[in-house]
């Protein structure tokens, strides 16, 4: 079992109204994986591979812990799901409940994957040719979320931040923003898998996860 399945089994367990039921095995095979690369120009991670290859998933909102001072000490608010909206924080309270919204691209064929990932990006093509590929955003669509294939690290942005790049048809200005603006949120592919699966309370500036039952 590879990292991802384990990971996306967790998630399944834990939220089993998210996923489909049973969990439907991805169809995309080596082949597909690499006329997708093939049609980025550049290679993908093992990691990210083995989740392509992992299982179909929908689009769905996960609510991930944040508890550093990064995210989790300047929201003010948290998630409650008894309330179904975000409240105030409490004084005693050390970490916040996100919404975080995971994109899907299908597990068909490369076909189908390229085309949901195309209508994803949209004008952003540029951030896609420097090799960021959109994985989701958090906090009312507020931070979009981004995969470096480059470096294999997973990096979120304010929406507006983005806007600040020089040259919006230029990789290399996409580069440039993203190295000014843009902040660590992960260190690989299966810590994201982590954050967004299991709910453990997760230290954004320390990029460490505490394992124990949290309020998701």
């Amino acid at each position: 079992m590879t990292e991802s399945e384990k990971y996306l089994k967790q998630l399944h367990k834990r939220e089993p109204e998210l996923l489909h039921n049973p969990l439907e095995k991805s169809l995309l095979r080596d082949d597909d994986i690499s006329k997708i690369e093939s049609a980025l120009n550049y290679p993908l991670p093992q990691e990210y591979r083995e989740f392509l290859q992992s299982y179909i998933l929908p689009e769905l909102t996960v609510y991930i812990d944040f508890c550093g001072d990064k995210y989790a000490s300047q929201f003010g608010e948290t998630f409650s799901r008894e309330k179904n909206c975000y409240i105030p924080v409490k004084n005693n309270e050390a970490d916040v409940l996100i919404d975080f919204r995971l994109y899907s691209y299908g597990g068909i064929d490369y076909n189908d994957w390229l085309k949901k990932l195309s209508e994803r990006v949209g004008d952003m093509t540029a951030w896609l040719e420097a090799g960021y590929i959109p994985l989701g955003d958090f906090y009312k669509e507020s931070y979009p979320v981004f995969y470096d294939v480059m470096s294999g690290e997973i990096y979120s942005i304010h929406h507006e931040d983005i806007y600040t790049t020089e040259d919006w048809e230029s990789p290399e200005a996409a580069r440039e923003c993203m190295a000014r603006e843009s902040s660590i949120l992960c260190r690989n592919f299966n810590d994201f898998l982590h954050l967004i699966c299991t709910g453990e309370p997760y230290d954004e500036d320390e990029l460490i996860f505490f394992a124990q039952n949290n309020k998701n």
